[in-house]
């Protein structure tokens, strides 16, 4: 990745998930809803309407609000990102006066990634998206982390069950998907962990609503209790697209390679 993207782990990931500097707004898609805030009797019954509004989702953009630290730094950023039914991720990223700064796509299997400063592209496998994109948190993918971004829950598919045994507060339930732990509240997710490969990310939901507010990421390696990154993230707007997202054209003049 070229030297100004790879000033840290953590602003990189911001980067190069989440980052739009200076954009003040959102461009909704055509036909795009605002969102309907779950409000359900219990957290059992806020569980099923999440994982059926993940099941039926057709595609979601968030605008967000970004706060980034890794060591002694920190970023504050926004950015626009988009996610459909399949692996399909958008980001689209600004510079502080609103040209173009870079655009990162992934269908799950494919990526693309734009650098507008520099008229350069990569294009290659997305299990390859950290090294030229300055270290992408790699405990999950880029259409996981946007679902957790969010507030949804990364599967809809796979069987869930209670953890009976789990701690929670009284009126909270824990879930287990897979390698994801869920605590959900009676007006959506209060957290999400998943592990993963000797990583673990902690998602925190404030308050614990979908859609949520403010979101508290971290990422910690190993048996560490102090997370190597940190992101907070303030959802802006939030709306639901009636079609999925579209891979982004190589502008022309572009030359190969970002990164190299």
């Amino acid at each position: 990745m070229l030297s100004r993207m790879k000033t840290s782990g953590l602003l990189a990931t911001a980067c190069a998930v989440w980052a739009a500097l200076g954009c003040t707004t959102m461009r909704r898609p055509h036909g795009a809803q605002p969102v309907i805030a779950v409000s359900a009797a219990t957290a059992e019954d806020a569980w099923r309407d999440l994982v059926s509004r993940r099941a039926t989702l057709t595609s979601i953009q968030a605008y967000v609000r970004i706060r980034a630290t890794s060591g002694q730094t920190s970023q504050s950023l926004r950015a626009t990102l988009s996610r459909d039914s399949g692996q399909r991720a958008l980001v689209e990223a600004l510079t502080p006066v609103g040209t173009a700064a870079f655009t990162l796509f992934s269908d799950g299997r494919d990526a693309l990634f734009l650098d507008h400063l520099s008229g350069k592209f990569w294009r290659g496998p997305a299990s390859s998206i950290g090294s030229v994109a300055g270290g992408l948190v790699p405990t999950v993918n880029l259409a996981e982390l946007m679902l957790l971004a969010v507030g949804l829950p990364i599967d809809s598919t796979s069987a869930a069950t209670r953890c009976q045994v789990c701690p929670a507060e009284p009126g909270r339930i824990v879930i287990q998907q897979g390698d994801v732990r869920y605590t959900v509240g009676s007006a959506g997710l209060a957290s999400a962990v998943v592990q993963r490969g000797g990583e673990t990310l902690k998602v925190d939901y404030s308050p614990p609503s979908f859609p949520p507010s403010t979101i508290d990421i971290g990422r910690y390696l190993g048996d560490s209790t102090t997370a190597t990154q940190r992101i907070e993230l303030r959802i802006l707007d939030l709306v639901t697209g009636p079609a999925p997202v579209q891979p982004p054209a190589i502008p022309a003049g572009y030359t190969c390679c970002a990164g190299s």
